[in-house]
């Protein structure tokens, strides 16, 4: 993964959060009882231009439906 704002490799963690399912997630009441997907949520920094982001897991596809 490429650091966001400069472009730099990002190799350096910074904090790991555990997991988290999406966070914009509305299910609707049938899906309820269905097991939610969840994602690494790992914080990584840029050695570069010291940006602080998240690491990817999921695409857009997975985020916005």
């Amino acid at each position: 993964m490429k650091c966001r704002h400069c472009g730099s490799p990002l190799q350096l963690p910074f904090l790991d959060l555990g997991s988290a399912p999406p966070s914009n997630a509305y299910l609707p009441e049938a899906a309820l009882r269905a097991p939610e997907t969840w994602f690494p949520l790992r914080v990584l920094v840029c050695e570069t231009c010291w940006l602080v982001q998240t690491e990817d897991h999921a695409g857009r596809e997975a985020l916005f439906t």
